[in-house]
């Protein structure tokens, strides 16, 4: 198995970034997120990366965004 990323291809990254985008506005990318709540979480989500109790990309959500 071989991966790739955008700077193998710098002449492509404009299209890749359209395609992207576009992807993402219809609704075709998904991701799978594993949220914890609150920073006292934030050990056992780590553990949760080593014991592979996880789903997807591990976060811990420790407040509420604010703008």
């Amino acid at each position: 198995m071989e991966g790739f990323t955008g700077l193998d291809y710098p002449e492509r990254v404009p299209e890749a970034f359209e395609a992207l985008g576009r992807w993402h506005r219809e609704g075709k990318l998904v991701q799978k997120e594993d949220v914890l709540v609150g920073l006292e979480n934030a050990p056992r989500a780590l553990l949760r990366l080593f014991t592979g109790e996880n789903f997807g990309k591990q976060l811990v959500k420790v407040a509420d965004a604010t703008v």
